[in-house]
């Protein structure tokens, strides 16, 4: 009897000795550069983006077409710039034909970090007047709010412009 309680208490040991350093493992294989840090979410930052996305979309509701993109950025090597003038010029033959929308949705915002969020948003083109025009009338887009030293920024979510990848999963 003694016996068999000593080699339960070896064959016992042994697991947890082995268990413990195969989590050890495990813990270790995952890379430091590929954790990020984790977003601190505050309901004020949900209201300023929200506030953000609203007055752009209502600036082009308005036909400030100007307005609109003078709130848009281009996030660059960690920095927050003006748009470049071609991007400027890109865009606003983009939101230019979205001037007097007759309404908006924001449909969604995710926050996953601090330069990687988004907010998806969708206009009405026209209004539909009769029941058998089947026309798009609706379109959807991204921007990405970026939050730089405290304040949210609406940067440009297209493949040309992104400079850190989305990693929101849809």
């Amino acid at each position: 009897m003694k016996r068999l309680s000593i080699l339960f208490i070896a064959v016992l040991s042994l697991t947890l000795l082995i268990g413990c350093k195969s989590e050890q493992k495990k813990k270790a294989e995952v890379d430091p550069n590929l954790i990020q840090p984790e977003m601190i979410l505050r309901s004020q930052d949900t209201v300023q983006v929200r506030r953000l996305t609203k007055q752009f979309l209502d600036r082009l509701q308005q036909k400030d077409l100007d307005g609109a993109l003078a709130m848009l950025r281009f996030y660059e090597h960690d920095s927050i710039k003006l748009l470049p003038p071609h991007v400027y010029a890109k865009e606003r033959m983009v939101y230019g034909m979205f001037l007097g929308m007759p309404s908006y949705d924001i449909d969604h915002m995710i926050f996953f970090r601090e330069d990687d969020s988004e907010v998806k948003f969708t206009v009405t083109m026209f209004e539909r007047t009769d029941e058998k025009d089947k026309r798009p009338n609706k379109a959807s887009f991204l921007i990405r709010p970026v939050r730089k030293g405290g304040e949210w920024y609406l940067t440009l979510a297209d493949t040309r412009t992104d400079q850190v990848k989305s990693e929101i999963k849809h």
